[in-house]
């Protein structure tokens, strides 16, 4: 009898680890990765505003940028316009900025795969599909510009780093990641439509602020900056200076003229009179 007791006391163990492994295998409903993050636009969507909210860092505008002509505080600390009165050393040098922008910067180069894949498939919601590829080459042209402007040249990669072969990447000239930022941006506005064409709301990219990114991220890329010898990186070659191809210089410098004649042209946004009562 007790035989036939643990006979049946062990028939229900494996009963319960059978029913167990089957219950595990069940897959997540709520599981991401890159396979069914873009399987469609709804969802790709989301991973497209995940990468609006890695772009922001209160940093860069609570220090990097107060001080300047886009923001000026009132509140007279060290806390605030450090950079703009040239009052920072190593000990509140940022970092929290950098950090961001890269992070914004991969995600957009995940989007830029996954939605790219997804708008080969046939079914796909094209506008929506060409709309968010566009906002993914803007956020990623936004990210890279600002790490640049602040930190000169610096690694670079247009890839998810799931793709690259190596982790360690040498710092890149940054007239070529200017390039590429005006690249993204071209494309950007391309795909994009207008804010009231498509009623996009204010915290999204619209074709006009895409074209407003495109004018200021060329005219940063045909201006002065510190440059300096990338090979040895002697202290004696640092020297304030544009890029070397005066060709390019004035084609970046149209780019620009006709990005903000776009706006224009298209006569949804105004100027402000009172700006400085903003």
């Amino acid at each position: 009898m007790k035989k036939i007791i643990d006979i049946f006391s062990l028939c229900g163990i494996l009963l319960l680890f059978s029913s167990c492994q089957k219950w595990l295998d069940m897959p997540s409903e709520s599981k991401f990765d890159t396979n069914t993050t873009f399987e469609n636009a709804s969802k790709a969507e989301m991973a497209v505003l995940g990468a609006y909210s890695a772009a922001i860092s209160q940093e860069m505008y609570y220090q990097l940028l107060s001080g300047t002509d886009e923001c000026m505080s009132t509140e007279n600390n060290n806390s605030k316009e450090i950079f703009a009165r040239y009052a920072y050393d190593a000990t509140n040098t940022v970092n929290s900025t950098y950090t961001a922008m890269y992070s914004a910067a991969e995600r957009a180069n995940s989007c830029i795969k996954g939605i790219t894949a997804l708008a080969s498939k046939s079914g796909s919601d094209k506008i929506l599909t060409d709309k968010l590829l566009g906002e993914a080459y803007a956020i990623r042209a936004y990210a890279y510009f600002n790490i640049v402007r602040f930190w000169g040249d610096v690694p670079f990669s247009t890839i998810p780093t799931m793709d690259a072969t190596t982790f360690t990447l040498p710092r890149t000239n940054r007239d070529i990641i200017y390039d590429q930022c005006v690249a993204d941006l071209q494309k950007a506005t391309e795909l994009i439509p207008w804010k009231k064409e498509a009623g996009i709301p204010s915290e999204r990219i619209s074709k006009q602020a895409a074209y407003g990114l495109l004018a200021r991220v060329a005219l940063h890329a045909a201006g002065y900056s510190l440059r300096w010898n990338l090979d040895t990186y002697d202290a004696g070659s640092v020297k304030l200076a544009t890029r070397p191809d005066a060709a390019r210089v004035t084609e970046l410098y149209t780019i620009a003229r006709n990005a903000c004649n776009a706006v224009m042209i298209q006569n949804e946004n105004s100027l402000v009179s009172d700006f400085d009562k903003l």
